[in-house]
């Protein structure tokens, strides 16, 4: 896998991590503390983009660290 598409990878990664943060961040300072409930947690964490963004961001980066690299030198005999 070459240079660029690893790098991509990479940095796709963090873009979605981060968004995923700064969304929950958001989603969570909507109402004051005293009116959540756990319901509302719930919905936040296992309904809503942000999980999904974060784990897709996370494994993009898994993969931009574990595809192997393509060499164009062989190994000498």
């Amino acid at each position: 896998m070459g240079f660029a598409l690893r790098t991509c990878f990479f940095i796709c990664g963090i873009l979605l991590k981060t968004m995923a943060a700064l969304a929950l961040m958001f989603e969570l300072n909507l109402l004051p503390i005293h009116g959540r409930s756990t319901d509302y947690y719930v919905e936040v964490f296992a309904l809503k983009l942000p999980l999904y963004l974060f784990i897709i961001g996370f494994v993009m980066i898994v993969c931009s660290f574990y595809f192997p690299r393509r060499t164009k030198r062989r190994g000498k005999v």
